[in-house]
């Protein structure tokens, strides 16, 4: 039996390769193109809570009639310190240390004991409106938000409106 000729009008078939195969993406494009819409819009959009702390300015502390310029809160794992009125926390109020020590989690801080030497602070010192917090690396950062809590108001408790302590508050390093 003999091959069909060009002359008998008749052609060889081709046969395709692998590498010659096509592929129709457009279905692929268009259920893209319908999803991106729909995934842009159910979406769930983070939201960021800000904790508003003021850079510390440059400048000399004047010392005058109302002493330094500003009250210094040093937060470790011993616990609390506070700088800044010695005219109005002896020494031994000055520390406020954790129970049990060295402080492991938030629970441990004495945030009311804090929060009293700041309320004694602001008493003498009615004018004042800024504090620096100088929290160590070790010290975790739930502790630090709370702190921020406890030195811009006092509590509210039964019968008395909460009041403003420091609103201004400002960040250091603090020594290792």
């Amino acid at each position: 039996m003999a091959w069909p000729t060009v002359a008998d009008g008749l052609r060889p078939r081709r046969q395709r390769r692998a590498s010659e195969a096509s592929l129709n993406l457009v279905p692929l494009l268009t259920l893209i193109a319908m999803l991106i819409p729909f995934v842009l819009l159910s979406g769930k959009y983070s939201t960021y809570s800000v904790i508003d702390a003021t850079a510390p300015k440059l400048r000399t502390a004047e010392v005058g009639e109302e002493g330094i310029a500003a009250v210094l809160v040093r937060i470790d794992t011993s616990g609390f310190q506070v700088w800044g009125e010695e005219d109005v926390l002896t020494p031994d109020m000055a520390k406020i240390s954790c129970e049990p020590s060295p402080c492991t989690d938030s629970g441990s801080y004495d945030f009311s004991g804090l929060k009293q030497r700041l309320v004694a602070i602001k008493a003498a010192r009615p004018v004042r409106r800024e504090v620096v917090l100088a929290p160590t690396s070790q010290v975790p950062y739930d502790v630090v938000v709370r702190v921020i809590d406890a030195v811009r108001r006092t509590d509210a408790g039964p019968g008395r409106a909460s009041a403003e302590l420091f609103p201004v508050v400002s960040f250091s390093a603090a020594g290792e």
